[in-house]
């Protein structure tokens, strides 16, 4: 086979794969089966998608995060929304990492005054105080590294818990990284958030809002447009009442 042979050979191989990536759709004969979302909380939080909860300083996101986990490990229900598997969580603290422990074992001896099903499979949480740079590549290498060697060994017949990553906040998770109001640098953390969530893991993020509420999340809007779900969290002034809207929903 002389060099042409080769050349056009290794083309056709090329063009397929490209071609190949295409699907015809026949509008006429065409049948939608359109499958039910899988929710991690009912209603409100997607398996494997990139949720955002975000809010001024000192309104209670932390601390409404530490809930989630609490309940996605052993509880039936979050904000009276089921559950559908306990979960296997892990927790980024990058802010208030010191009082994470007291409020993760406060919100659970709360919840454990409510009745609740003793015999429920529990999920598993961890948690880091001095959480590992997020944004290397040895993060979510090591991610896929668990994920195959969890696969390899998994029964086929269980689905096994969802995997969930809370990331609190986005912004000291980027302290280094560069300017958040910056497309290119936003561009990559939307790219590590979303590889990180196509490997099967919910991806929770807790930011900041701009001084101006009303207009949704700071830094540059790609953030915003890769979300899957976005949450306003707003504490009402002296009072321990707080307010959580859904304020985006990609597939509502």
């Amino acid at each position: 086979m002389d060099f042409d042979d080769k050349y056009f050979e290794h083309m056709a191989e090329f063009e397929e794969k490209i071609w190949n990536a295409f699907e015809g759709l026949d509008f006429r004969n065409c049948r939608l089966k359109i499958e039910p979302k899988d929710f991690l909380v009912d209603g409100l939080i997607e398996k494997s998608s990139i949720v955002i909860f975000y809010g001024p300083p000192k309104s209670a996101k932390s601390l409404l995060m530490v809930d989630l986990m609490v309940s996605l490990v052993d509880r039936e229900s979050w904000l009276s929304r089921k559950i559908s598997a306990p979960a296997s969580v892990r927790y980024c603290a990058f802010e208030d990492s010191d009082s994470f422990k007291l409020r993760a074992v406060c919100s659970y001896q709360y919840k454990l005054t409510k009745k609740t099903n003793s015999e429920k499979p529990v999920g598993y949480c961890e948690f880091a105080t001095k959480p590992p740079n997020i944004f290397e590549p040895l993060f979510e290498r090591a991610l896929e590294d668990e994920h195959l060697s969890y696969e390899a060994v998994r029964d086929p017949e269980e689905p096994g818990p969802p995997r969930v990553l809370i990331i609190d906040t986005l912004a000291l998770a980027m302290s280094g990284f560069g300017d958040e109001n910056s497309s290119a640098t936003m561009g990559k953390v939307v790219d590590k958030l979303r590889r990180i969530r196509d490997l099967g893991t919910t991806v929770i993020v807790v930011h900041h809002s701009g001084k101006d509420l009303s207009k949704g999340l700071r830094g540059h809007n790609s953030l915003e447009a890769a979300a899957d779900s976005i949450f306003s969290v707003q504490k009402k002034p002296n009072s321990n009442l707080v307010k959580l809207k859904r304020t985006h929903y990609r597939n509502g």
